[in-house]
């Protein structure tokens, strides 16, 4: 049971680093697995008892076209006396055009949950009253005045309603009266923040990622606030003492990716000019005392914002919006949010140490923003493509070896959990945030398919995919990115059907064993055997990764590089080489996510390379806790036993192909003395080794 959320956390740290406390932070900090927990990309502290999204297929009764939201913040934000709460209620309208998807329908459906949402005043459709009720947690369902006649009748409903506000999660979250003090902000502050499922707890709306929508915004603000939102500003009006200023996006999105933020803020100008000579105006909203402080810098933190779009245009195609921009908030329990054209990023951002952070929120307009996944089981579509935005970045701005750095420090994220992560697709709500997989494996996952396509083909597939795959009025799954991807390479040297099974819907990766077996030959050249496996052994994971591999082959300071293509649990390269191979190296251009085994050197005895062999694949002696891998050539049908030491069988295999791999646990295995025997019908041939914890 979890006794804190991340925002607790979050606030718990907060006040620790107040009373510079700074020993308990030093150690928590320095565990690598807590930090990825507090501090993915996009963490978001869910509601309890979210169900995984494939129990609840999309939502299609409705498809709304444009969203007006309207909020009343003066009696929460005018409260900056920090002895008093401020107001938990905040008063909105939203105002819904929809077309009912089916012909004689006479209700339509939103959400609206009922803990955040308790009150809904009234109901219009057009110009009639309507009735309504809620129904279970999160629906609101409307009798409408008649039955659609056509599914293309267009409708409009305007919803009066209230939020009980939140702090630290999501939905709304206001920080006045004595939270200024508890959180340590110089000004009052409300903003939204909706992924996956958030903005149902501030509006009703239609609330899946697979219907998108014109959104306009309006806030009532005392004097001297500044209000945020997706597009650009249109107007600001007076109302008394306070004013009205309202927000409008020209492009459509879900509800997820709607957004505000409303308080005394900066506004701080930069731009960017794009490959094809537009210039794109970035706004950004910060505390004046942030702008340019000691420890919170935005001016330095925000310098590199404008070389990241042209840089991420080179892979993804032209930048898809006519503006871009920062909100900064706090407090908030994730690095940064990519809301259509302006993201929300956390004050702590501003420290100047989230560059690649500020990368995966620009990369993210392409992939997640104009490019959406339709449903949360597909989200590693927008994650890990950000992500991999990341590593892009880096290697645009500071070369090629400062991307291959930054995507080893994600595959080292991911293998923290490795073969115990999920699958990455289908995965359930709950675990979406699951940085290892959803943002690092993923990433991998971009990698691996760049490197196989190629970078024209790859680069061709983006800008495809960012122009032509999505759109305004279509998100989409897992199985459009792997029908572009067959589309613009359609001579891969794997099936792409198979390599996107295995690496989304089964778990794991590949773990490499090589055997080398060098023999000098009369006349000075090396007969050289070199045998690369896949040792892998767990009960969701491939006995086989199917993948093109390419080995280096030193020679003392000298090198040869070969390639094939796994389609087996081993392959066997039999060569002639002038000199001796002293060692191999697997992958050496870093394209594949992978473990690798250390090689095993052995000397090729004279028997006849026809007849039945077996020799290990795994270190020796061997480490009770790992599966242990056993080479076998030659004999096909043939059975595999592992005896303990007393000569007691515990595991036996069949042999099924000529250059198997036969993998055992060893987890059970007493140390000591162990044996392997190959039996074929005519001979037992005998394999000792040593186990040891």
């Amino acid at each position: 049971m979890k006794l804190f959320t991340a925002g607790v956390i979050a606030l718990f740290v907060t006040q620790l680093h107040a009373r510079e406390d700074k020993s308990l932070i030093t150690r928590i900090g320095a565990d690598p697995s807590w930090v990825d927990a507090q501090n993915p990309p996009h963490q978001c502290v869910l509601p309890m008892g979210f169900e995984p999204w494939a129990d609840r297929p999309l939502k299609t009764d409705v498809d709304v076209v444009r969203m007006h939201v309207e909020l009343d913040l003066v009696p929460v934000l005018s409260v900056t006396d920090t002895s008093v709460i401020a107001p938990r209620i905040v008063d909105g309208t939203v105002r819904i055009t929809f077309v009912p998807e089916r012909a004689g329908q006479s209700t339509v459906v939103f959400f609206a949950d009922t803990g955040m949402i308790p009150t809904i005043g009234s109901v219009r459709v057009g110009n009639t009253v309507a009735s309504f009720e809620r129904r279970g947690s999160d629906s609101l369902v409307i009798q409408l005045p008649t039955a659609t006649v056509t599914p293309s009748d267009t409708l409009e409903a305007t919803i009066a309603y209230r939020v009980q506000r939140t702090s630290f999660a999501t939905g709304i979250t206001v920080v006045a009266g004595r939270g200024i003090a508890q959180v340590r902000v110089p000004h009052p502050i409300a903003f939204s923040f909706s992924q996956p499922e958030g903005a149902r707890r501030w509006f009703p709306c239609n609330d899946v990622p697979s219907d998108r929508a014109f959104y306009s915004f309006a806030a009532t603000v005392p004097q001297g606030f500044t209000v945020v939102a997706n597009g650009s500003h249109v107007s600001t009006e007076a109302v008394g003492t306070a004013e009205r200023q309202t927000w409008s996006c020209p492009y459509p999105m879900p509800s997820y990716l709607f957004a505000f933020a409303a308080s005394v803020y900066r506004e701080y100008k930069q731009s960017s000019t794009t490959l094809d000579g537009r210039v794109i105006p970035i706004l950004n909203y910060h505390w004046d005392i942030d702008h340019e402080g000691d420890s919170l810098n935005a001016v330095h933190a925000l310098r590199n914002i404008p070389e990241m779009i042209p840089a991420l245009e080179r892979t993804l195609g032209p930048y898809p919006f006519s503006t871009y921009g920062h909100m900064t908030v706090w407090p908030i329990a994730f690095g940064g949010m990519e809301h259509t054209t302006m993201s929300t990023i956390s004050r702590d951002w501003l420290r100047g140490t989230a560059e690649v952070g500020y990368a995966h929120e620009v990369g993210h307009q392409w992939l997640g923003d104009l490019v959406t996944c339709a449903h949360w089981g597909d989200i590693w579509i927008n994650e890990g493509g950000a992500s991999y935005t990341e590593a892009l970045w880096q290697g645009e701005k500071y070369g090629r070896q400062a991307f291959g750095n930054h995507m080893a420090s994600r595959r080292e994220r991911y293998l923290r959990q490795g073969f115990n992560a999920p699958p990455i697709a289908n995965i359930p709500i709950s675990n979406i945030f699951n940085e290892p997989t959803t943002y690092s494996k993923s990433a991998w996952v971009y990698h691996m398919t760049a490197s196989i396509m190629g970078d024209e083909a790859f680069r061709a597939f983006m800008s495809w995919w960012t122009t032509e795959a999505g759109g305004p009025e279509r998100a989409v799954q897992t199985s459009d990115f792997i029908a572009g991807v067959e589309r613009f390479a359609p001579n891969a040297p794997i099936s792409w059907k198979t390599f996107f099974r295995q690496w989304l819907y089964e778990t794991g990766h590949p773990v490499f064993s090589t055997v080398l077996d060098n023999q000098q030959q009369t006349n000075g050249t090396w007969r050289t055997s070199v045998t690369l496996a896949q040792i892998q052994s767990h009960p969701t994971s491939p006995e086989v990764f199917e993948l093109p591999v390419t080995l280096r082959l030193w020679q003392g300071p000298t090198s040869i590089d070969t390639s094939i293509v796994m389609l087996s649990r081993s392959v066997t390269l039999d060569m002639t080489l002038d000199r001796e191979v002293t060692s191999i190296e697997i992958d050496p251009n870093r394209t594949l996510l992978f473990e690798a085994r250390e090689t095993i050197n052995s000397v090729a005895d004279d028997e006849d390379a026809t007849q039945p062999s077996m020799r290990l694949a795994s270190a020796h002696p061997h480490q009770s806790q790992d599966p242990m891998a056993v080479h076998v050539r030659n004999a096909v049908g043939a059975q595999l036993e592992l005896a303990d030491a007393v000569g007691r069988v515990v595991a036996r295999q069949s042999v099924t192909s000529p250059d198997d791999v036969v993998v055992f646990s060893t987890a059970n295995l007493a140390p000591g003395l162990a044996m392997v025997r190959l039996v074929t019908p005519t001979n037992v041939r005998m394999l000792p080794c040593l186990i040891i914890r």
